[in-house]
């Protein structure tokens, strides 16, 4: 037998055993579409072994209709490989139907030549060395499906190579002996497709031989097929959590897909440098050993984190400690917004009348207890009904947004502000005396009445009546349903009075 017949011998062989190894492992997809890649390998080669033997025409056609079963499939498969060892997630049906349909032309079209010559126009043999050397004259199909075939091929390599470039530790060893064996195939084929071969012998079955190679070091050194293993990488890779994982010195030794989305400084360049080394990541290092919520600032605005830290422990030895990073923003967010919601009035943004009765009652408290003096501010829009009824509800808006937003730019932050009701407001200035109280009232009035407040296209303006009443802090019984009733009954004495004014009640 012929040393090249034996060579295909070696690699039908070596492909056999990657075959049943790789079916051990049924429950593992990624290792099922290897074993139909290798299936097919198996078809191919073990057909052109048969070919190079034929003693007809007749049986070479034969032999070269059996090789087309595999070698139409094999790059297709090849690429559904890649694409799941890249993504961790299998192909989409649509596009892996509409990958298929050239296979399956080809095997078709292959299969029943002798009645269209679509793929072989002319078919022959030459005898070299005890072998039969088919020489083809290409039909059209042929030449459509190498475009397919090396355009297939080529772009697997280049998923190999991301997966290569992207991924660390035996990750990355894998990718890089996928991309290699992958890579003889695609030269030899090239060298095959430019009639660059002696006698046009089609060498791709032998380049087989050192692609197996490659596979079974990523198989048995590496130990591609190994469950655990892919286990393990699929659930790091695509676990929601940001995972970042620090050595024994403090040095970055991996990440997840979902902490470098959280932290764009995270890179394959970073791998191995202390994060206190790098400027970018001092922030977070800083946050990391202050607590156990992480607040980052991107593009003006903050992502809230949850963070739990676990340490790597090994036979008594700190190994490391693993980060997770759990994306709390959109919930921070909504808790905010119900957290405004049931504190704040959704128009002029000021307390609502429960969340004012509970700060007053706390500073009432506060007051009586250190002795301390305040006044209660009762605040009514005069007219707000007219304007109601004459623009429309949205202007009455507009003019108790506008004056909620002046009184409160001139409040303290530790003065209390609230919407009493429709067209009321109350609040507690505190530690204040009687004489810049009666002085504040002065100054609302007065700057109310020369507000403008633009609405659509005319200026609106109106004025405010104030009864207040103020608290010394002496009368340890007092209530603040008491205060608040006092300071109405002097705001209804202002209204009586012509509004835009105020009246004090006398001091308690």
């Amino acid at each position: 037998m012929p040393i090249e017949r034996m060579i295909l011998l070696v690699v039908e062989g070596l492909y056999f055993i990657i075959f049943i190894f790789s079916l051990t492992r049924r429950r593992n997809y990624l290792a099922q579409l290897f074993s139909l890649a290798v299936l097919a390998g198996m078809v191919y080669v073990g057909g052109y072994f048969f070919e190079l033997g034929s003693q007809s025409v007749e049986e070479l056609q034969f032999w070269l209709k059996v090789e087309y079963f595999g070698l139409s499939f094999m790059p297709t498969l090849v690429l559904i490989f890649a694409w799941k060892f890249n993504k961790k997630q299998t192909m989409p049906s649509n596009l892996t139907m509409l990958i298929f349909v050239i296979p399956f032309l080809t095997l078709l079209l292959s299969s029943t030549n002798e009645y269209h010559h679509l793929y072989y126009r002319e078919l022959s043999f030459v005898r070299i060395d005890g072998m039969s050397i088919a020489q083809i004259v290409k039909g059209p199909w042929y030449y459509g499906f190498t475009v397919y075939m090396n355009c297939i091929v080529l772009l697997s390599l280049a998923i190999f190579f991301q997966v290569f470039r992207k991924n660390k530790s035996f990750i990355r060893a894998k990718a890089f002996w996928f991309f290699t064996g992958t890579l003889i195939v695609v030269g030899m084929e090239l060298l095959y497709a430019f009639g660059l071969t002696p006698y046009g012998i089609d060498i791709v079955p032998y380049s087989f031989f050192f692609a197996v190679l490659c596979f079974a070091i990523a198989i048995f050194r590496y130990e591609f097929l190994k469950s655990n293993d892919l286990f393990k990488e699929i659930i790091f890779t695509k676990l929601s959590e940001g995972a970042l994982l620090l050595d024994q010195n403090g040095r970055i030794a991996d990440y997840n897909d979902a902490a470098a989305h959280m932290f764009s400084w995270l890179s394959p360049e970073t791998i191995g440098y202390r994060m206190q080394d790098l400027p970018v990541a001092k922030e977070l290092l800083s946050k990391i050993q202050a607590g156990k919520t992480v607040t980052i600032s991107f593009n003006g605005r903050d992502y809230y984190y949850e963070l739990k830290i676990t340490d790597l422990v090994d036979q008594g030895a700190e190994m490391g400690k693993v980060y997770l990073f759990k994306d709390i923003t959109r919930l921070r967010r909504i808790m905010h917004t119900l957290y405004r919601l049931a504190n704040y009035d959704s128009l002029t943004g000021v307390f609502i009348r429960r969340r004012f009765f509970e700060e007053a009652e706390k500073e009432l408290a506060r007051s009586i207890r250190y002795k301390k003096q305040f006044a209660i501010f009762m605040i009514d829009v005069d007219n707000l009904k007219e304007i109601n009824d004459t623009f429309g509800h949205q202007a009455g808006d507009a003019v108790l947004k506008a004056i909620a937003k002046a009184l409160k730019a001139r409040l303290r932050k530790s003065d209390i502000f609230g919407r009493y009701g429709g067209d009321e407001f109350s609040m507690v200035l505190v530690e204040i005396d009687y004489l810049n109280s009666m002085l504040m009232a002065e100054n609302f009035i007065s700057m109310v009445r020369n507000l403008e407040i633009p609405f659509h296209d005319r200026i609106l303006k109106t004025t405010v009546s104030i009864g207040f009443v103020f608290f010394k802090g002496i009368e340890s019984d007092m209530t603040l349903e008491h205060l608040l009733s006092e300071a109405d009954k002097v705001l209804y004495q202002a209204k009586k009075e012509g509004r835009n004014r105020f009246v004090a009640a006398m001091p308690l």
